[in-house]
């Protein structure tokens, strides 16, 4: 009868860390957005190659492209993450070409067929990110809970506060996008 009630509390207790561990709506960053955007504490990424799940690879001379671009950070097993899916496929499909959004997928490199069928399902066409290697090795080493959202400028820094947990896409990422578009003398964006 102990061993069952202890069975029972374990599994309870895992339940819930794997809830907070995917990211529920309370852990949001809670800075409010303003002209000048909030530093992140979360390390640069100026050296290193990806794989994306379409087999392709690219270098951290992907990043030059962009004035700002967005990487959110999710899992398959992560409800909340492929909530927010079709969300990020319409503001992936309204952004103009100097600000790119991608995702990166952790466990997509050993369950590549799932990911496709949710990145297809939310009719995202994106790029997504299934191998790494280099500074996003330091970088995954800081993120404690998907999904969480990035803001990186032209060099690999990060450009203001990153985005932790599901929420706003459309609005919420506009008005962080348009911060460093502002902070940089750049026009904002429109969707």
């Amino acid at each position: 009868m102990k061993r069952t009630k202890l069975t029972a509390l374990l599994c309870a207790a895992v339940c819930l860390v794997s809830l907070n561990g995917c990211g529920l709506t309370e852990h949001r960053s809670s800075s409010a957005v303003s002209d000048a955007p909030s530093a992140s504490k979360l390390p640069a990424v100026h050296s290193f190659q990806i794989e994306l799940i379409d087999g392709s690879t690219y270098t951290e001379s992907l990043l030059s492209k962009a004035d700002v671009t967005v990487i959110n950070i999710w899992q398959t097993t992560c409800p909340p993450c492929i909530k927010e899916m079709p969300d990020l496929a319409l503001l992936e499909e309204s952004l103009p070409d100097h600000v790119r959004l991608m995702t990166w997928c952790l466990d997509g490199s050993y369950n590549s067929a799932k990911a496709k069928q949710i990145l297809s399902d939310a009719g995202y066409r994106g790029m997504t990110i299934t191998g790494w290697d280099g500074d996003l090795n330091n970088l995954l080493g800081q993120i404690m809970y998907t999904p969480t959202t990035i803001f990186l400028d032209s060099e690999g820094n990060m450009a203001c506060e990153e985005i932790i947990g599901a929420g706003d896409v459309l609005g919420e990422y506009t008005e962080r996008i348009n911060s460093v578009l502002r902070a940089k003398g750049k026009d904002e964006i429109k969707l």
